[in-house]
């Protein structure tokens, strides 16, 4: 596999000093204790490997720190490493939580609006509903999620066949309302925004982009009666979100944001704190050297095909 292969050839340390920069920030989605049930099999990580990757990341010599400490890291130079959950499923509280409290280790969930009142849109899950009745689930799980992202005459298409109710699926998979609540009661715990639809930002009108996060931010503040500070772009690709949605997060009052570019925090992201780029930890990846060519930079310099390091667009 290309992570050995970086790791013993010394291609890693090789990559370190242009890319490695001072930190990275790790992005999760589900959690599952019975990985061979799982269908989206890059969304889903078992709580085993978190386990794993936490005493990993602690051996290896890396602080782990709460996202809003950021900008903190950044102006005294110091390397971390930042655990972030998108979406806030239950199986955040039910299987990530007690792996966090055991290695004390901090974590920031965002969370959608429409998570709090069971309206979001969650086409995804639809998606893996059907792929159910598939006999080769994941395969078909893949395909329809590919067909999906291809444009939304093919996601509107899929539509006709979801066999549940929004409603149904928000109280099935994601936390409630008073769930949240108790969770951000955890000294490890920072709940940040994420809209209240979970659309694709840069689709939308200025208005409606806008409004998108700044009533976000909004909503959980009533709930949680604090500040919500950070903030996570929904999908965070460049095909999602750019200049525009940075300079109205920034607007909106967070402190940061971060997206999906795969690339290493550098000390330069003082001046783009609205603009972190975030790796994502797929389930079918559950590999520490993977996260060794993250936390060099060679993720990103093998991406990027050794282009530019500083990710900020």
């Amino acid at each position: 596999m290309i992570a050995e292969f970086c790791r013993y050839s010394g291609f890693n340390r090789f990559c370190r000093p242009m890319y490695g920069g001072l930190g990275l920030i790790l992005m999760f989605h589900r959690f599952t204790d019975k990985p061979e049930n799982r269908i989206d099999s890059s969304g889903m990580v078992t709580g085993a490997f978190l386990d794993r990757l936490i005493r990993y990341i602690r051996v290896s010599g890396r602080e782990i720190i709460p996202l809003r400490e950021v900008p903190q890291a950044i102006a005294e130079e110091r390397e971390f490493v930042c655990l972030t959950i998108d979406d806030g499923y239950r199986c955040n509280a039910e299987i990530a939580l007690p792996v966090l409290r055991r290695h004390q280790a901090p974590a920031t969930i965002f969370v959608p609006s429409g998570v709090l009142d069971r309206s979001l849109d969650a086409w995804w899950l639809q998606i893996e509903e059907l792929a159910r009745g598939y006999e080769e689930a994941q395969a078909a799980y893949d395909s329809m999620v590919a067909s999906a992202w291809s444009s939304p005459e093919a996601l509107e298409r899929l539509r006709a066949s979801f066999p549940a109710s929004q409603a149904e699926l928000n109280e099935r998979y994601f936390l409630s309302p008073a769930e949240i609540k108790e969770i951000n009661q955890d000294p490890l715990i920072e709940i940040g925004g994420h809209t209240v639809s979970h659309p694709f930002l840069r689709n939308l009108p200025d208005d409606e982009a806008y409004r998108e996060i700044t009533q976000n931010k909004k909503d959980l503040e009533n709930l949680l009666g604090r500040p919500v500070e950070v903030f996570a772009y929904p999908f965070g690709n460049a095909q999602s979100c750019g200049a525009r949605e940075f300079s109205f997060a920034q607007k909106a009052g967070y402190k940061l944001a971060v997206t999906t570019r795969d690339g290493n925090v550098m000390p330069e992201h003082r001046h783009y704190m609205t603009a972190l780029p975030r790796y994502s930890v797929r389930g079918q990846f559950e590999n520490l050297g993977v996260y060794d060519m993250q936390k060099f930079g060679t993720y990103r310099a093998i991406r990027s095909r050794m282009g530019a390091a500083l990710v900020t667009d």
